[in-house]
């Protein structure tokens, strides 16, 4: 029985110390944070659409 408890005792020690670090790793902000990486991805995006267009003008140029 006392095993038992022990066992049950180091799960939940265990379960809460992994969720408190799970949880920390992600800004406080999250919203904002979600945000502000798809607005990072769209000006990614754009950028490589230009160069991708710069090249075949280059191209055609030449």
């Amino acid at each position: 029985m006392a095993l038992l408890f022990v066992f049950i005792g180091f799960n939940l020690a265990v379960t809460v110390f992994g969720y408190t670090l799970f949880w920390n790793l992600f800004p406080k902000d999250r919203m904002g944070a979600i945000q502000r990486q798809n607005a990072d991805l769209k000006r990614m995006d754009s950028e490589n659409n230009n160069t991708v267009l710069r090249t075949t003008e280059d191209r055609k140029c030449k």
